[in-house]
């Protein structure tokens, strides 16, 4: 189990990296986030009944959390730009710095609900 719980908690982080289009498409999103928040319940259960290390467990929380901050950044770029952020991370353009910006936001974004949940 202790090597599960940094997996599951981070599903959101490798999809965001590999693939990246199941958090903008709304079907993949919202199966994603059931999965998410059941992984959460999950976690609520294993801290109030002290199931494993406390530390390993609070990290299922971060996915669910972490998709949220995502679907939050991702309206704010719609709706200033009017599509969808692209990968910048394979290319030097520098027509993408807004994109860029929108990727630098949600890795902070993660970085910030590691340090509220620790």
């Amino acid at each position: 189990m202790s090597i599960l719980c940094p997996i599951l908690g981070l599903n959101v982080l490798v999809i965001f990296f590999f693939k990246r289009e199941w958090l903008f498409q709304l079907r993949p999103f919202l199966i994603l986030l059931v999965i998410n928040c059941m992984l959460f319940a999950l976690s609520s259960i294993l801290i109030a009944r002290a199931i494993g290390d406390r530390n390993l467990v609070t990290m299922l929380k971060i996915s669910l959390l972490y998709q949220v901050c995502i679907y939050i950044l991702l309206l704010i770029f719609r709706t200033l730009y009017r599509r969808d952020p692209v990968d910048t991370f394979w290319t030097s353009d520098t027509k993408l710095f807004r994109d860029g910006i929108f990727n630098f936001m949600c890795i902070m974004a993660l970085v910030a609900v590691v340090l509220i949940l620790y």
